[in-house]
């Protein structure tokens, strides 16, 4: 969890969630979280990550990691889920 309290973030008018939506997004940008990482921090769904990125020219690098990320992910949830 994390508390921020600051009169300068009052005087911005942003609220915590704003904070660390923008946190995420510069660390991302600064190649300090992966992608996963930063969509997490963000508290978005990946689709309005996406869209936020996109409007800030944000590339996205989806590497062969992620992709194998994804691919456990799967694979775990299909075992969840019974297999199916």
């Amino acid at each position: 969890m994390i508390v921020l309290s600051s009169p300068v973030f009052d005087r911005l008018g942003l609220s915590e969630a704003e904070i660390v939506l923008e946190l995420a997004i510069v660390l991302y940008r600064k190649k300090r979280l992966s992608y996963f990482e930063a969509l997490e921090l963000s508290g978005l769904e990946r689709v309005a990550f996406d869209d936020l990125l996109f409007d800030r020219n944000i590339p996205t690098e989806y590497t062969v990691a992620d992709l194998k990320e994804d691919m456990e992910t799967l694979g775990k949830l299909r075992l969840k889920n019974g297999g199916q």
